[in-house]
């Protein structure tokens, strides 16, 4: 019976290290894209005046 708890606390530790990279991994994506997208909105705002306006590119967002 003990060699089936190491077995399955072996099992565990892995997956809890690969479940909090994918999650760690998942939240860098995610504010990475929400950052893009505060820089680029206004980025365009302010090159490209007579295509977008900031109500366009809040709709977008």
């Amino acid at each position: 019976f003990a060699n089936s708890l190491i077995e399955s606390k072996r099992i565990g530790i892995k997956k809890g290290i690969y479940v909090g990279i994918c999650q760690g991994l998942n939240t860098i994506f995610n504010f990475s894209s929400f950052a893009v997208t505060v820089w680029y909105g206004p980025y365009l705002v302010r090159t490209e005046c007579s295509n977008y306006s900031p109500g366009t590119v809040f709709v977008v967002s």
